[in-house]
C-alpha cells in the first residue's frame, strides 16, 4: 500500500509549476485562425414605421388594426474573408489552400447584415366591471441574411457562399408567421349579506394568458462536411431532390448489416456513383430526399437557410385566487393557485440539440428531441392587513 501511495504521489507533476510560466515564450504562427472586427465598423441603423386604426365597438369593446414595419441596415454579422479555394483541393493539398495561403482563417465582424419585418397586428380589448380581456393576433414575416453573430439555427454563422451575403437571405431565426394571444382577468360578482354563501363564493378571481404560435424555422445543414471547399466545416447544405422521400435514421437502418436500407440521404460520388450516405446502399435519385456531394467539390446545396419549420406551440397559463375577509375589509387572507401549462400539453419545436438540423447526425430531424413542457402548479397564500 505504501509503495502504491508513493507511486501516486510521484505523478502529481512538477512542484511549483507556475514559476515556469515566465520562461514560456509565445511563437507567432501566421496560419492561426483570427477573429477580429472590420475597420470602420459602425453602429447598425434601424428604421421603424407603423400605421393603425382604432374603433369603438358595441359591448364596451375597442378594436385596433395596425401595420408595423422595421428595416435593419448595417447589422453586425460574421464574414470569412480568407476562405479556401475549392479549385485547389486534391493533389498535394487534399484539403485545399486559402486565397491568401500565408494566412489561416480570418473571420471579421462587419456591417453587411440586413433585415426587414412586416406585420399585420390586430387586437380587441373588452373592459367591464368584472372582466378585463385583450385578444391579439399577429401575421408577420421577418427576413434577414444572418440573425445573430452566434449560430442560432445551423452549425455556423457564416453564409453558405462566403462571397455573397445575399445567398443566405431568407426567413429570420426569429420569424413566427402567426401568433395569437389572449389575456384576461375575471372576478366573480360580489355577494353581500348571504352569510356562508358570501364567505365561500365571494371574492374569487381568475386570470390567465393563452397563446398559440407557428413554429420556428431551422436550417438543414452539413455538420463537419466541407462540401463547397471553402474551409468552413458547417455552413454547407445538401441538395433537395425528392421532398416526398422518406427519412429513416433509426439505428436498425443506419446499422443495417446487409447494407440495403435507405436512410433517405444520398451521396453522389464521381467514381462510385450514387449510394446512401449513411448505409452505403445503392439507390435511385427518387429514393433520396437530400443529396450530398464529396468534400471540396465546390457545390452549393439548393436548400435555403431557415426553410424547415418546426411544429407550432401553445401555452395555457391559468390562475385562481380567493380572498377571505377576516375582521374588517382591510384585513383578509389571500390564497392563490397558478397553473403553468395547465393542461400538460406537450410542445414540440423547442430545439435544445444543436445537431437537430444536421443531415450527418443521428439526431437529424428527430422531432421527439424537441419536446418540452410539463405542468407546473404553484400554491401560495398571504395575509394582508
Amino acid at each position: 500500500m505504501r509503495r502504491f501511495i508513493r507511486k501516486i504521489l510521484s505523478r502529481r507533476g512538477q512542484a511549483n509549476a507556475t514559476s515556469f510560466i515566465n520562461t514560456i515564450s509565445a511563437t507567432a504562427n501566421a496560419q492561426n485562425a483570427i477573429t477580429s472586427e472590420s475597420t470602420g465598423l459602425i453602429n447598425p441603423m434601424v428604421h421603424q414605421w407603423n400605421f393603425n386604426v382604432q374603433r369603438e365597438l358595441p359591448g364596451r369593446m375597442r378594436a385596433e388594426v395596425a401595420y408595423v414595419g422595421t428595416r435593419g441596415q448595417h447589422l453586425f454579422v460574421n464574414t470569412q474573408v480568407n476562405p479556401k479555394d475549392p479549385r485547389t483541393w486534391g493533389g498535394a493539398t487534399p484539403t485545399g489552400t486559402r486565397i491568401v495561403p500565408a494566412r489561416g482563417s480570418v473571420v471579421l465582424r462587419d456591417n453587411r447584415g440586413d433585415s426587414n419585418y412586416h406585420g399585420l397586428q390586430a387586437s380587441v380589448t373588452h373592459n367591464t366591471r368584472n372582466l378585463t380581456m385583450r385578444a391579439s393576433w399577429t401575421w408577420s414575416k421577418a427576413i434577414d441574411n444572418q440573425s445573430e453573430i452566434f449560430a442560432t439555427s445551423a452549425g455556423a454563422s457564416r453564409w453558405e457562399n462566403v462571397f455573397d451575403p445575399r445567398s443566405d437571405r431568407g426567413p429570420s431565426a426569429f420569424d413566427r408567421r402567426h401568433r395569437f394571444s389572449l389575456a384576461y382577468v375575471y372576478e366573480l360578482p360580489l355577494l353581500r349579506n348571504h352569510g356562508l354563501l358570501t364567505t365561500f363564493l365571494g371574492g374569487w378571481q381568475t386570470s390567465g394568458t393563452i397563446s398559440f404560435q407557428t413554429g420556428a424555422p431551422q436550417t438543414i445543414y452539413l455538420g463537419g462536411w466541407d462540401q463547397n471547399g471553402d474551409g468552413e466545416a458547417s455552413n454547407d447544405r445538401p441538395t433537395l431532390v425528392n421532398p416526398s422521400a422518406a427519412l429513416n435514421y433509426s439505428p436498425a437502418c443506419v446499422n443495417d448489416p446487409t447494407g440495403k436500407c435507405i436512410s433517405g440521404v444520398g451521396f453522389l460520388d464521381p467514381v462510385d456513383g450514387l449510394s446512401d450516405f449513411n448505409t452505403g446502399a445503392p439507390g435511385t435519385l427518387n429514393q433520396f430526399r437530400y443529396l450530398v456531394y464529396p468534400q471540396g467539390s465546390g457545390v452549393h446545396g439548393n436548400v435555403g437557410r431557415n426553410t424547415y419549420f418546426l411544429p407550432g406551440q401553445q401555452n395555457w397559463n391559468l390562475s385562481a385566487m380567493k380572498n377571505f375577509t377576516l375582521f374588517r375589509e382591510s384585513q383578509y387572507l389571500q390564497i392563490r393557485a397558478d397553473f403553468f401549462n395547465a393542461f400538460n400539453h406537450p410542445n414540440y419545436g423547442v430545439v435544445s440539440s444543436p445537431t437537430f438540423g444536421n443531415v450527418l447526425s443521428g439526431d437529424f430531424l428527430n422531432i421527439n428531441s424537441t419536446i418540452s413542457g410539463g405542468r407546473t402548479v404553484t400554491l401560495w397564500g398571504k395575509f394582508v392587513f
